[in-house]
């Protein structure tokens, strides 16, 4: 969550501040421990203020370092009906990275109880913006776009300036959020944007819905815009790329892939993208090499599937089965959208070469590779 979303109007020149509930509360409670201790002044009914508890700030403090562990342990002295220990246990539950190792099924189960009891506390109380948006979270991690919608559209009416809530809006089908007036996933990323401009994560998605819409300037701009401001940021740097390569800007390719090299320099993302650049520009040796590199460390495993469609150009149809073969040792049960291509062109090579018979049996393995 952001401390605060900030806009500016170059018009008029003027910029605008708006503090969500949680940084307005940390910022009054450091205030006054300041000006207790400077003063030292005791606590009285006069200056008592209604704040979440310490261990909350702490724990979403620990949270957003990445030390889950501390942040439980903060937790824990929250009180178990509190809607800021929900706000916090919805948080520790939600963690993307997390999530995204599990399968439909298995996050479901994992979400099943933090979704339950969030439902059973805006049920009482429905204008609680950071729990909806976190209820929201939770069923679009779930598929379950109609209930998120729901929650969305309370947030739409109590905290419309809160841009997350356009940034997940982008994730529900068009015709749920063309019913609240917006048209299309880049109304909602620029709104979004409009209200906390200092989120690149925002920016990045911005510019891949400007490139998937056939954009590319709009994209280009946008990203260039920003890399003034944070020259070295990784994440837009390869945005960056993306989009000269969409563009065919070959100068600028290089510039920034230099670029990104030198912060990374065994970056396999970069080599591969340099060699989808060559193959497309019909440059085979120079993407050959280029893919080769995608292999290393951190292998960009599509690189086995472009190594093979240069070895049949080359009419080298040894060399494209074994990249073939290497590209389905590498398949996984899901989100592998290539490996049946793969399996595919390698039937279809391996019957043109007589390796297999017309029912797919293996007659002579014969494998060469480098």
């Amino acid at each position: 969550m952001s401390l605060y979303n900030a806009r500016y109007d170059e018009q008029s020149a003027t910029a605008q501040f708006i503090f969500p509930r949680d940084s307005v509360h940390l910022g009054s409670r450091l205030i006054l421990s300041f000006l207790q201790t400077t003063l030292g002044l005791a606590n009285s009914p006069a200056m008592n203020i209604i704040l979440p508890e310490p261990a909350y700030y702490q724990a979403k403090y620990f949270f957003w370092q990445g030390d889950t562990a501390a942040a439980l342990q903060c937790m824990e002295k929250l009180s178990i009906d509190s809607a800021d220990r929900l706000e916090v246990e919805s948080s520790l539950a939600l963690q993307d990275d997390k999530l995204q190792e599990l399968s439909l099924g298995e996050r479901r189960q994992h979400l099943a109880s933090i979704t339950a009891r969030l439902d059973h506390y805006l049920s009482a109380d429905t204008s609680h913006a950071q729990l909806n948006l976190l209820a929201a979270r939770s069923f679009i991690w779930q598929e379950k776009f109609d209930l998120a919608a729901e929650y969305l559209k309370r947030v739409l009416q109590t905290a419309p300036w809160r841009s997350e809530l356009y940034v997940m809006m982008s994730h529900l089908h068009y015709s749920r959020y063309q019913k609240l007036g917006f048209a299309n996933e880049i109304e909602l990323l620029r709104k979004a944007l409009y209200f906390n401009p200092g989120n690149l994560g925002i920016v990045q998605q911005l510019a891949a819905s400007y490139l998937q819409i056939d954009k590319p300037d709009k994209a280009q701009e946008l990203l260039e815009v920003y890399l003034e401001r944070e020259p070295d940021n990784f994440m837009l740097l390869k945005a960056l790329g993306q989009t000269y390569i969409k563009r065919g800007q070959r100068h600028k390719i290089f510039e920034i892939y230099k670029k990104i090299l030198e912060i990374e320099p065994d970056n396999t993302e970069a080599f591969y993208n340099l060699g989808i650049f060559y193959f497309h520009s019909g440059e085979m040796q120079a993407a050959k090499g280029f893919f080769k590199k995608a292999l290393r460390i951190d292998p960009q495993i599509d690189s086995y599937l472009y190594l093979a469609h240069i070895a049949e150009k080359e009419d080298d149809a040894d060399i494209a089965i074994h990249y073939l073969q290497k590209r389905l040792e590498f398949a996984t049960q899901d989100n592998d959208e290539y490996t049946e291509e793969a399996r595919q062109r390698l039937l279809d090579l391996m019957l043109a070469k007589g390796r297999i018979d017309s029912n797919g049996q293996v007659i002579d393995d014969g494998g060469n590779g480098e």
